[in-house]
């Protein structure tokens, strides 16, 4: 047996460990100085916290995770409440919105239909002859044959 085999099985052992200890981690604690002192020193550890008495908890801890708890399913029981009362007040408002929109849409179909303005052609005489008449190139030949004048 090794020292680091002793120290594995102290370490596995650990609080589950009773005083009996196997004979071959006895004998080799009996015959290294390193592992018989890390030995005495568990053991004191083992004394100290044996004597140690146990915390009393101050307050049991089952009351206030209950009442945790409970508070929680409260919230959740005033937000599901809130949910079904807004749900209630929402529901109307939402089918008057619907019907309203589309009452607008039935009513604009009702009107009647505005036609679309043609826009009137002006018509020029092809024999253009005399004073009146003047050159193609210039842009406002059809004003000054109609009305006589750039600015009407």
């Amino acid at each position: 047996m090794t020292c680091d085999d002793f120290g594995q099985w102290l370490e596995t052992a650990g609080a589950k460990r009773t005083e009996e200890i196997p004979d071959p981690y006895r004998a080799h604690s009996g015959s290294c100085a390193t592992c018989r002192a890390i030995l005495e020193e568990d053991q004191l550890w083992r004394r100290f916290f044996s004597a140690a008495p146990e915390p009393a908890p101050e307050r049991p801890a089952w009351p206030g995770v209950i009442a945790g708890i409970r508070e929680a399913e409260d919230r959740r029981a005033s937000l599901s409440d809130a949910l079904l009362l807004f749900s209630r007040r929402l529901a109307p408002a939402f089918a008057l919105v619907v019907l309203l929109v589309g009452g607008i849409g039935l009513w604009r179909d009702m009107l009647p239909e505005t036609r679309e303005q043609v826009p009137v052609t002006v018509a020029m005489p092809e024999s253009a002859s005399g004073p009146e008449a003047s050159p193609v190139d210039e842009p406002d030949a059809v004003l000054m044959a109609w009305v006589g004048a750039r600015n009407p």
